[in-house]
């Protein structure tokens, strides 16, 4: 669910000419230090809220209503020469505010309730060198928990014929010491 919200904020900065990469997953080490960069996670800190259904009508194959909680972090750096703690600041409210209103367009197109836990800027913990500034945005989307046929993959399986399987050894190696190991083959025939 955050994997596919994030490919849609992906896109939707991209058609709003927001020129930084977007992507899913904990930070990686970036390509080039010192680019603004926006990452999008589940949070892995934060417990999942479970709630019993809401709404007018009951729905009898849902049970439950469950709160998915993610982490956007915006890395921003001003390239300006000379920018100072408030230009990167200033880049980082920026890029949050577009950020802000394009999950509140795609989250609510799912459609499913969200809330905004925690919006802000932390304190910078990478150790690439990067000076700039980390803006934190914390978010839950619920997910409905249904009674429904399962439609994932099958579990891994594997169906043995009745075959004859010898192993053979190759002791005439020579006589002398080795650390080698003799050699074997297997051979398994049907």
């Amino acid at each position: 669910m955050i994997a596919t919200i994030c490919a849609s904020l992906a896109a939707a900065l991209k058609a709003k000419g927001v020129p930084f990469d977007v992507v899913y997953g904990p930070p990686p080490i970036p390509a080039s230090v010192g680019a603004t960069r926006i990452y999008v996670a589940r949070d892995y800190e934060a417990n999942e809220q479970m709630q019993p259904p809401r709404g007018r009508f009951a729905n009898a194959r849902m049970y439950a209503v469950r709160g998915v909680p993610a982490v956007v972090h915006i890395f921003a750096k001003a390239t300006m020469d000379g920018a100072r703690r408030a230009d990167h600041e200033r880049l980082a409210d920026q890029i949050a505010d577009e950020v802000q209103v394009e999950l509140h367009k795609i989250i609510r197109a799912i459609p499913t309730i969200y809330a905004f836990t925690r919006a802000g800027l932390v304190a910078d913990d990478t150790t690439d060198g990067w000076a700039g500034v980390v803006y934190e945005v914390r978010f839950t989307a619920d997910r409905g928990v249904r009674d429904v046929s399962w439609v994932g993959g099958k579990a891994g399986e594997m169906t043995m014929t009745a075959t004859t399987a010898q192993t053979a050894l190759d002791t005439t190696s020579s006589p002398a010491p080795t650390t080698d190991l003799p050699t074997a083959t297997t051979r398994i025939d049907p």
